[in-house]
């Protein structure tokens, strides 16, 4: 009850809150040149400026507009610019005006674009404090003058961390083609992340100094130096085990990720770590498209008895030996899609004759035979769902990648489905196909003949190939970013703001959000950033060498161990007494009430995995205690 008097007060308020209409007759139009306000109402800015879509942008609309896009043709006057208070990204072009130094009166102004302009240098706008700024079709700014304009960021790192060595603001330098020298990369060095034309990621190898030069071709634009610190690594206990667990993509069991480990299955949910299963074989994440073309999303959890369950739900009437790609397989060799029908997720028997699925290649299965078949699923008119098949007469296939297969006399076939199954031999004597990296940087599909000699698929060319290329600095374990963008509103007003971590070679995972560090040993995988509405605040989730699962919360700075391997919160105890049983099916019933009980697991009591508890999760927790 508390919570609908809550909703209905909250409904009052944003009434009240809200202004009333006003006749388009009786609205005052915003002072601006009538050439300015034409171009209002035109475009896009309609619907930034003409909010009530009265035909009339007031001078409330304007100063509440955050986006102007403006054709100075006609134009001489920018001086009502400094009205555009919200305004945070502005875009100018053609015209005559010769200075725009009226931006600096923007008070919110962030991301700058000028096409055409006449301007002579950009001292018009030295000393504006932008995050990104475009120039095009002005070839009469120079790039000394760019340079002149920008600050660039310190290089100053922690050991183990990274930091983006980049201008401010952004986008001056994208077709300049810069690239970056670092004289000792004992010291530090540049990773393979992030990388454009005009930004750098730096990692920190140990401390020390060390200079870094940024060229365009054969000429020195800049150069600096880099400072490595030292950094404390948190060292934290280990229990005697080894970590065999296995992070895997879900939707259904966490907000991102799950975590499978020897017949276990964890969600990382808000800001707790449940456990759901006992009995879990294995987890895969998968989608596929309804008959309106749209994707859904689902997740497959096989328990070690074959049963399967698609977004929770079991699957009645089949059991199962494994998943495969985007589907499962029986006992008896069936092989079974899942595709919405009716607002569920119903299996389709694919074919019965499934032995294998060929690497990377989408809609394609081997036969008990060896033949690679290839299949299509279509909606009838009344929404149900066809499979068709054909075979390809490739047999035994003893390399693939995406459409290309090389059967096993060594003859390279390209296959083609846009309209109806079709195939095109491509080469004899070919050893192996792939998606290769070239020594230039460039990337191509091609293959390998006996001789030893790669060749691209499209024109038959020879081509050089990095037979071992490094996508990863092989001093990392692993390395990667995590995004939460409840963060990016709380802390950097809406810009991207990425959690960076690396877990290197000696086991130690740093993470750096916003410049704020932290560092601890014994960690062997990286699994989800995740946003908990409970507590407000964000966390990172890592698998430490004994299996254990931890997290570091990025807003108080604290670290926690969830559960050493083997054991977690149980789904559903929503009480906190290590168990799910009636008294936890009465406390959810208290809370949804609104008497002042307090849940001591949150999390565990979201059964249905929609990230909030309502009635719906009370429902399916008393079905379960009935189960």
């Amino acid at each position: 009850m508390k919570k609908a008097l809550s909703l209905v007060a909250a409904a009052a308020l944003a009434m009240t809150c809200t202004a009333l209409p006003v006749n388009a007759e009786d609205a005052v139009k915003a002072n601006v040149p009538d050439a300015v306000y034409d171009q209002l109402l035109d475009g896009y800015n309609k619907y930034t400026f003409d909010q009530d879509s009265d035909g009339v942008v007031t001078q409330e609309e304007l100063e509440a507009s955050y986006q102007l896009e403006l054709d100075l043709t006609g134009i001489e006057d920018l001086s009502f610019l400094k009205d555009l208070k919200a305004c945070r990204t502005l875009e100018l072009s053609n015209g005559t005006i010769t200075d725009i130094s009226a931006v600096k009166e923007m008070p919110s102004l962030a991301n700058l674009r000028l096409t055409a302009l006449p301007l002579e240098d950009l001292s018009s706008i030295k000393g504006v404090t932008l995050y990104s700024m475009d120039i095009e079709q002005m070839d009469q700014i120079s790039l000394e003058e760019k340079l002149d304009l920008v600050t660039w960021t310190e290089a100053k790192i922690d050991k183990g961390f990274s930091v983006m060595l980049e201008p401010t603001p952004r986008g001056l330098f994208y077709d300049e083609g810069f690239w970056l020298k670092i004289d000792d990369t004992s010291i530090a060095e540049k990773t393979d992340r992030f990388t454009s034309a005009e930004n750098f990621e730096i990692y920190g190898n140990q401390p020390g100094t060390t200079a870094y030069h940024i060229f365009k071709g054969e000429d020195e634009v800049l150069s600096g130096e880099i400072t490595v610190s030292p950094f404390e690594v948190k060292s934290e206990p280990l229990d005697d085990t080894a970590d065999t667990s296995e992070v895997v993509p879900c939707l259904w069991y966490g907000d991102q990720v799950a975590v499978l480990e020897e017949g276990a299955l964890y969600s990382i949910k808000d800001h707790l770590a449940l456990k759901y299963s006992d009995n879990a074989a294995d987890l895969g994440y998968f989608y596929e498209k309804n008959a309106a073309g749209d994707y859904f999303y689902y997740d497959m959890l096989l328990e070690n008895d074959g049963t399967l369950f698609i977004n929770n739900v079991k699957v009645e009437g089949l059991t199962f030996d494994h998943l495969t790609h985007h589907g499962a397989v029986t006992a008896d060799n069936e092989f079974y899609k899942f595709y919405e029908v009716g607002g569920s997720e119903t299996p389709v028997l694919i074919c019965s004759d499934y032995a294998d699925h060929p690497y990377n290649s989408d809609h394609y299965y081997i036969s008990t035979s060896g033949e690679l078949i290839w299949y299509t699923v279509d909606y009838t008119s009344s929404g149900k769902a066809l499979p068709s098949t054909v075979a390809t007469g490739i047999k035994s296939p003893v390399s693939c990648e995406y459409d290309l297969f090389v059967d096993k006399d060594g003859v390279l076939w390209k296959c083609s489905s846009y309209s109806g199954f079709s195939k095109t031999k491509v080469a004899s004597g070919v050893v192996e196909c792939g998606y290769y990296t070239l020594y230039d940087g460039g990337t191509t599909y091609g293959y390998k003949l006996e001789d030893g000699t790669y060749h691209q698929v499209s024109s038959g060319k020879e081509i050089n190939v990095v037979e071992t290329p490094v996508y990863v600095n092989d001093k990392f374990i692993n390395d990667g970013v995590f995004y939460i963008h409840q963060l990016s509103q709380k802390y950097t007003n809406g810009q991207d703001s990425l959690i960076r971590w690396f877990i290197d070679k000696d086991h130690v995972l740093t993470v750096d959000f916003v410049g704020q560090h932290f560092a601890i040993d014994g960690v062997d995988k990286a699994i989800a950033g995740t946003y908990s509405e409970i507590t407000d605040k964000s966390y990172v989730w890592f698998i430490r060498s004994d299996g254990s699962i931890w997290s570091y919360c990025i807003d108080d700075q604290t670290l926690k161990k969830h559960h050493s391997a083997g054991t977690a919160p149980v789904k559903f105890d929503v009480n906190g007494d290590g168990e799910f049983n009636i008294s936890d099916a009465v406390v959810l019933q208290k809370w949804l009430l609104g008497d002042g009980t307090e849940l001591a697991n949150g999390a565990a009591a979201d059964a249905d995995g929609d990230g909030r508890t309502s009635v719906f999760d009370l429902i399916l927790m008393k079905q379960a205690l009935v189960d």
